[in-house]
């Protein structure tokens, strides 16, 4: 390595150094995940924008993937790799990563396609000419959302200076009229190795990663110009202020917003246990008074942590129109009077315990950690992300009552219009002055353990998994040492039949909310509680004929989380209340989606591809159907439901370090089985043909509207032209660089997001498929005439062979990033049981496509696509459609 950069730091086993031309970087090893991530995070962001440039951070975003003089399509590049990739824009920075398989020749791509686009990237006028439309759909996107623009329009009312209240996708004239100059200005100024922070993550030679950084970043010379730094202090809010926003929609939102320091002030951390101690559910003091109540059914909140002073806001559902009033008053009185004397040392270990917890399990990946960090650098030193789990652990009852008195008052609550008042009661936040100082003492935790170097590959796989079966379950266990001895494990849970699932549809999706509520052993704080204890999370959902479990823990705390699942399932309490509050959630979900273009059309879509009877159990209820069903429903038929599930088959599997002996024979008692059912059936959706029908749905006042298309054919996953067609899929719609993102997106702009998928059955002969396209509704008839023609094209002339042969490289990389992500594994194991399939029969079946030759695919494209008719689904404002 040559002299050009110099090491800083060595912390938490993470290395910092510096290179000459002001370039910052991290490596991060983590031999455990095979798969390496590089992230560059520039330390720009709206909060960095002036007058006019409202969105040009985010706009360079998408800018940055249109390509440089050496490679010309950044996406199609990315894609090629089979690398999983993407970027984003926050306030106070913009950062791009990619995640590949762990080879030196994909570091030195990511490194190189970086360095590269970095100063070298284009900013066509025709490129942005194209991206501006997609950037404005995406800018229509939020525009659908009621909550999402009540959200941006508190934050504009409550900063009057700082540009904290401008949103991040910015306004749609600045998007549409930025001139490509002003855009080029930004990025040269911006976008240079002394605003940047690089970080190498995952599995790589350390040595190999120093060498690339140096060939490809050490010569990229340092500005001359001098970065300007961001002086506008927002200054102490002088009374409530209100913002009412009226637009079409179903439910009303209540929402306070309150400021507060930023992520490296000390309060911070007290300001986010305090906000967590009043929203969370079920011990929390506004989900008691407002949810449990039943005047509201929903409540969210989120504490933004930003380089300079940020703010913290907390959203409730009323749970009718005349109830918003009284809502209203009791929401401003639990946070600003009542809060003071509900916090407790109990209910401050509690919400410890969980901040604790997720950051334990955040740092087990060595990417989630990588984008972690990125926060941390934007708020102005990475080691924040240990610094503020240290903060957690000091916080004490007394910080929170200083922290609610000080800064969730009146004078600095953003719900109301001013109201002159007599004595003025200000929120003076001060800013942080020296990091560097606050972070001279801070210790590494030595609980963080690493993992071993782990081979991503299917013969791998196969050979490290031990497979053991018992009377009732099957149990896969991949042997391997991972970070901080984590453990995720699948548990899919087989009953019924057709007929006696039948009349329990809607109460067995209800069912696993309600696990969640209570058993015999444990109220639904105690599980919750429990959990956090464990530094464990689960998931529980299912539905007809599954309930199927997701864990996430370390080998010495599963078995307990396992213990707890099986007190959870096995003697749920089924309370009334719990059930009311669970209903009345899901009856407003729907409500509140009613409206909603993307979820209607697709919705609508899956009717037309399964036109049966209401009697069928295949049947697909309108969300009008689901909410009445949800009205009229009463506990005793949950109750029904939850004795109908009778395990008849356990499906699981286990990633990690963990001792497994004896693992399936002890699982059927350890969990608590009901006796099993003899009349087990797995319910499988039958082939049918796609009812044929263009159907226009109209939701007003919606900027944003969906086009989709489907049909329906026989074919099972086993079938030889399987692969053919899945590959033919991803060519036309499937990646980034398909046909319909070329065209729609790229080529003529006018959705942000377009594709296909393709359905094929597991179990029997049933397949379809499908694509789609998001655009404004003036341009819909565009969308269609454009998805047409490639359609057509696609049937009259094929795949050509360039794209044949890049796609066959891009789809099996893809499938061997795959392999490097634990949670795939896990379900990968338990899912296969079911098809007795294993990672040989996977690989086999993405290798084959390796072999196809092009007149075999375009042959099976004849075969299967040719003369299809399609069900058509429309739904936005009919009158903006042209």
């Amino acid at each position: 390595m040559k002299n050009t950069m110099k090491f800083i730091r060595s912390f938490a086993g993470i290395d910092e150094y510096i290179l000459e031309n002001g370039l910052k970087l991290l490596l991060f090893k983590e031999p455990s995940q095979a798969n390496v991530t590089v992230n560059i995070t520039y330390l720009v962001g709206s909060r960095h924008e002036g007058r006019g440039e409202a969105g040009m951070a985010h706009l360079l975003e998408h800018m940055l993937f249109k390509g440089t003089q050496k490679c010309k399509d950044v996406k199609g590049a990315l894609q090629d790799r089979g690398a999983s990739f993407n970027a984003t824009t926050w306030f106070d920075r913009t950062n791009y990563f990619e995640t590949l398989t762990p080879t030196k020749d994909n570091l030195e791509f990511a490194l190189s396609l970086e360095a590269d686009r970095m100063i070298n990237s284009t900013i066509l006028q025709e490129d942005l000419d194209a991206e501006m439309t997609v950037v404005r759909n995406e800018f229509e996107m939020g525009e659908n959302n009621p909550v999402h623009v009540l959200h941006d329009q508190m934050m504009a009312a409550a900063y009057r200076w700082h540009n904290y209240g401008k949103t991040t996708i910015g306004n749609r004239s600045d998007i549409e009229r930025v001139p490509v100059s002003k855009l080029k200005k930004f990025y040269e100024h911006y976008y240079q190795p002394d605003n940047a922070v690089l970080i190498i993550a995952g599995q790589f030679d350390k040595q190999q990663a120093l060498d690339l950084v140096d060939r490809y970043f050490a010569p990229l010379k340092k500005p001359t110009r001098v970065l300007d730094t961001t002086y506008t202090q927002e200054p102490a809010q002088d009374g409530p202020k209100k913002v009412v926003l009226e637009r079409v929609g179903d439910l009303a939102n209540v929402a306070l917003a309150y400021h507060i320091p930023s992520a490296s002030h000390e309060d911070h951390a007290a300001v986010k246990l305090f906000m967590e101690m009043l929203t969370d559910e079920p011990s929390g003091l506004i989900y008691k008074e407002l949810v449990a109540s039943l005047k509201c059914s929903e409540i969210y909140s989120t504490v933004y942590a930003l380089c300079e002073p940020g703010m913290a806001m907390c959203f409730v559902r009323p749970a009718t129109l005349d109830l918003l009033s009284e809502v209203k008053k009791l929401f401003i009185s639990l946070v600003e009077e009542k809060a003071v004397d509900f916090i407790t040392d109990e209910g401050l270990n509690r919400v410890k315990a969980r901040a604790y917890k997720k950051f334990k399990l955040a740092t087990a990946n060595a990417k989630d950690m990588a984008l972690r960090m990125s926060e941390s650098m934007a708020c102005g030193d990475w080691r924040l992300f240990f610094w503020y789990a240290e903060q957690i652990k000091g916080v004490t009852k007394e910080d929170l009552i200083r922290v609610a008195k000080k800064y969730f008052i009146r004078s600095n609550r953003t719900l109301g219009v001013f109201i002159p008042i007599k004595e003025v009661n200000r929120a003076l936040i001060t800013c942080t002055e020296d990091i560097e100082q606050k972070l001279e003492n801070l210790k590494e935790n030595p609980d963080f353990s690493s993992g071993e170097e782990f081979i991503a590959k299917s013969e791998n796989i196969e050979r490290l998994t031990i497979r053991t079966n018992s009377k009732k379950v099957n149990f896969a266990h991949l042997v391997k040492k991972t970070r901080n001895s984590q453990v995720k494990s699948k548990l899919i849970f087989h009953f019924g039949n057709e007929n006696n699932l039948k009349p329990y549809i809607e109460e067995l999706m209800l069912l696993p909310s309600l696990f969640w509520r209570g058993c015999s052993k444990y109220n639904h704080q105690a599980i919750k509680d429990r959990l956090d204890s464990l530094l464990s999370s689960m998931e529980i959902y299912g539905g007809v004929g599954s309930v199927v479990v997701s864990i996430k823990s370390d080998k010495n705390n599963f078995m307990n989380t396992l213990s707890l699942l099986g007190d959870m399932l096995s003697a749920p309490t089924l309370l009334e209340s719990d059930f009311n509050i669970i209903k009345k959630r899901e009856i407003d979900d729907y409500e509140e989606i009613k409206n909603d273009p993307q979820k209607l059309a697709l919705n609508e879509l899956e009717r037309l591809k399964a036109p049966v009877a209401k009697t069928s159990i295949h049947y697909v209820p309108t969300f009008d159907e689901k909410i009445e069903y949800l009205s009229k429903l009463k506990l005793e038929n949950i109750q029904k439901a939850y004795e109908v599930i009778k395990w008849a088959q356990l499906d699981a599997s286990l990633v990690g370090d963990f001792d497994c002996k004896d693992m399936a024979e002890n699982l059927e008692k350890f969990l608590g089985f009901k006796s099993a059912a003899d009349n087990f059936e797995l319910v499988t959706k039958p082939f049918m043909s796609n009812k044929i029908e263009e159907k226009i749905i109209d939701t007003k006042d919606k900027e944003m509207a969906l086009l989709a298309y489907a049909f329906n054919f026989a074919l099972k996953d086993d079938d030889k032209d399987y692969p053919s067609l899945k590959l033919a899929n991803y060519i036309f719609g499937e990646n980034m660089n398909s046909r319909l993102m070329t065209r729609i997106r790229e080529k003529e702009g006018i959705s942000y997001g377009a594709g296909s998928w393709l359905e094929v059955s597991r179990h029997n002969a049933s397949a379809s498929f499908n694509m789609y396209a998001m655009s404004a509704p003036a341009n819909i008839s565009k969308a269609k005439l454009a998805m047409m023609q490639e359609w057509l094209k696609f049937l009259e002339f094929g795949v050509n062979k360039q794209e044949f042969e890049q796609s066959k490289i891009s789809i099996v990389a893809n499938y061997e990033n795959m392999l490097a992500n634990d949670t795939y594994l896990a379900s990968s194991l338990a899912n296969d049981f079911i098809v007795k399939r294993d990672f040989h029969w996977r690989e086999k079946n993405f290798l084959s496509m390796v072999d196809l030759s092009l007149d075999e695919i375009n042959s099976v494209i004849q075969k299967w696509f040719l003369n299809k008719e399609f069900s058509v689904v429309i739904a936005g404002d009919v009158s903006l459609m042209k």
